[in-house]
């Protein structure tokens, strides 16, 4: 019995200690944590930030790119008589006849023959 009161005793007189530690552990624990989610927020903060800011970039690079700017480089818009586009040459046999929009006006044209691989017209050679 006196090995059990004296164990007791050995208990009583360590818990304080071992609850001090595992206090002070606890709290450092709480302390890493805090930091960590910290440096992630920022981490994550960052990522959006440079995301937001390519993706602005990508945008006035597409503004920067309209349809005046592209006709300007030698590209021209096809149209069917009701509007739509016309997208391939499957399309431009259906439909005929078509407007197309060229950097300096618009062209009334129509499909004429079967598709040789030869395309008729005048062209400046390229």
């Amino acid at each position: 019995m006196a090995a059990v009161r004296s164990t007791r005793g050995d208990v009583d007189s360590l818990l304080p200690a071992v609850l001090d530690q595992a206090g002070s552990l606890a709290g450092r624990a709480k302390l890493n944590v805090e930091s960590a989610k910290r440096v992630l927020f920022e981490r994550a903060q960052n990522s959006v930030n440079t995301a937001k800011s390519a993706a602005d970039g990508l945008m006035r690079e597409i503004a920067g790119q309209g349809p005046k700017k592209t006709l300007a480089r030698g590209f021209a818009v096809v149209k069917t008589e009701d509007g739509k586009t016309v997208t391939s040459a499957k399309a431009a046999k259906l439909a005929k006849t078509m407007e197309v929009t060229f950097n300096d006006g618009v062209v009334q044209t129509s499909v004429r023959g079967e598709s040789s691989g030869k395309v008729e017209g005048d062209f400046d050679g390229r």
